[in-house]
């Protein structure tokens, strides 16, 4: 349903995305159907993925506003990260520098990541990929 998740979620999503400089199939799907649920139409999805692409300090003005669950956001960066089966160096820095910022201390970010990485490796086997 539109509205249940984040918009900063979808933000840093793309910017996570983005950080190894190739966006892959896998992970626009992650990013779509965020904006799906974010009400966000294709258009505009466009322009923010070109945006992520284009504007590394993008990252920089993802937090502005507090996020309402900010380790279920962190998992799902985690995972879109390794919905390609692997997690780059540059996305993990952007991954740590997130965390970081959202307040995620370093024990809780070692679990969240190791969901994340879990949640996504059981979707590219359920998927095939």
């Amino acid at each position: 349903m539109p509205g249940d998740e984040d918009p900063e979620v979808l933000k840093a999503v793309l910017a996570v995305a983005a950080a190894d400089g190739t966006m892959l199939r896998s992970e626009r799907g992650v990013f779509q159907e965020l904006a799906r649920r974010v009400g966000l139409d294709e258009a505009s999805l466009q322009q923010a993925i070109r945006q992520a692409g284009d504007s590394p300090q993008m990252r920089d003005e993802l937090f502005k506003t507090r996020l309402s669950d900010p380790k279920r956001a962190m998992r799902l960066l985690v995972a879109t990260a390794r919905i390609d089966g692997e997690i780059s160096w540059e996305e993990r820095e952007l991954l740590v520098d997130i965390s970081t910022k959202l307040g995620i201390g370093t024990d809780e970010f070692t679990q969240v990541y190791q969901e994340g990485i879990a949640a996504a490796d059981e979707l590219r086997k359920r998927t095939g990929r």
